[in-house]
Order: structure tokens, then C-alpha cells, then sequence
């Protein structure tokens, strides 16, 4: 039983096609969704880092297949032949409800225990989805059709006629963009939401004016013989 399991997963999983899936999608998705969970739901850094960590983690352990689903909800519903909003409509329909339902799982399981944050950073995830699911559906199918994981029929003559070696540049170039984007956000982060969610105070320091300042007995009697 357990090895009919490993040699399931490994054809499933460990192909070409779901690697290229999951690398386009975590690459589209982390500088977005670190920025809301920073800017937008103020959670602290190792609450975020985790949620990145197990949310890739699920992505490459097959969550990713959804992306296989959707294709097959375009072909079932006719969607893939009605034109491009009609597709978008529909990417939209789909990620949705998918949001929704995994996003929570995720925060809650990264330590995150305000209500109030999980639901911001949910509903800013299912934002996103309603906003750049299109774009998301169409960066992942050109991402593939780069890789040569899968052909696409709508991809650019420019980089459809590009030569392999420049098709890879493209792709490292993606991944170091979504890299330090994601980066940039956690280094420009508003400090003062972490230190408050910890209880962090500014120390207060003393001033001492120079006649609260002691006088050193030496320089007194010097002074003193002076006069």
C-alpha cells in the first residue's frame, strides 16, 4: 500500500508540469500576499515568513493540482473557447471560494491568533484573487509555456521564437523579481506594529540638566582656590 502511494505521488507530483505550475504560481503570489499580511493585516514578520513557508510547502505537495482543476473547469464549462473575459470570469469564479476556505487554514496554523488579522489577510487574498486571477492564470500559462512544460497557444511570437537559453534568463529573471519584491516589502514594513503586538515600549531616558548634574569634589576645591 505505501509504496502504490509513492509511485502514485511520484506521477503525479514529481513531473515537470506540476513544478512548473507551483514555481509560477508561489513566484506571482508572494510579494502580493506578503504585502497584505504586512501592510494590510499588520502581522508580525515570523507570522508571515511561516504562512510563506507552509504555503509553498502545500503548494509543491500537490495544492497546486487545483491549477489542473481549473483547467478542467474551462474545458467542462465551454470557458475556454468564449474569449478572454469570459476565461477571466470564470479564473475569478474559481479562486474565490478556494481563498476563502485555505487562507484561515494557513494562518492559524502559522501561529496567528487574532480574528481580525486572519480575517483581513483572507479577505485581502480573496481580493487578490478577484483582482489578478487573470493575470495570475495568464503569467502561469506563459511561465509554462516558457519552461516547456506545456505548449501555449496564445504565447507571444517574441518569446515563442526566443531560443532556449534566453527562454531560461526569462524565467530566473521572474523568479529573482518576485524574490526581491517579496524583500523589499519585508525590509520597508512598519517596525512599530510588531513591537506594539509584543508589548514593546520605547525606553524612556533621562535627561539631567547640568545643575542636577553631581560636582566632582576635586575640581570644587580647585575652584574654590581660586577664588
Amino acid at each position: 500500500m505505501i509504496r502504490k502511494t509513492y509511485h502514485f505521488l511520484k506521477r503525479q507530483l514529481w513531473t515537470k508540469k506540476h513544478a512548473s505550475n507551483t514555481t509560477a504560481m508561489v513566484s506571482f503570489s508572494w510579494p502580493i500576499t506578503t504585502g497584505i499580511e504586512k501592510i494590510a493585516a499588520h502581522m508580525s514578520t515570523p507570522v508571515s515568513l511561516k504562512s510563506r513557508a507552509l504555503n509553498t510547502v502545500l503548494m509543491y505537495a500537490g495544492l497546486s493540482k487545483l491549477k489542473e482543476l481549473r483547467d478542467y473547469s474551462l474545458r467542462r464549462t465551454g470557458c475556454d473557447t468564449k474569449g478572454k473575459r469570459i476565461r477571466a470570469l470564470h479564473d475569478v469564479c474559481f479562486a474565490i471560494p478556494i481563498a476563502g476556505v485555505v487562507k484561515p487554514v494557513i494562518y492559524l496554523a502559522s501561529g496567528e491568533t487574532d480574528p481580525a488579522k486572519i480575517a483581513i489577510g483572507t479577505l485581502g487574498t480573496m481580493g487578490m484573487a478577484a483582482l489578478l486571477s487573470p493575470a495570475m492564470g495568464l503569467y502561469v500559462d506563459v511561465f509554462n509555456g516558457l519552461t516547456g512544460a506545456e505548449k501555449y497557444e496564445c504565447m507571444p511570437d517574441l518569446l515563442e521564437r526566443s531560443t532556449s537559453k534566453t527562454k531560461k534568463r526569462i524565467v530566473s529573471l521572474a523568479l529573482a523579481a518576485s524574490i526581491g519584491l517579496t524583500s523589499l516589502v519585508y525590509s520597508l514594513t512598519p517596525w512599530r506594529y510588531e513591537k506594539q503586538n509584543q508589548g514593546y515600549q520605547e525606553p524612556k531616558t533621562k535627561v539631567v540638566s547640568v545643575e542636577q548634574q553631581p560636582r566632582n569634589p576635586i575640581s570644587g576645591d580647585l575652584e574654590n582656590k581660586i577664588r
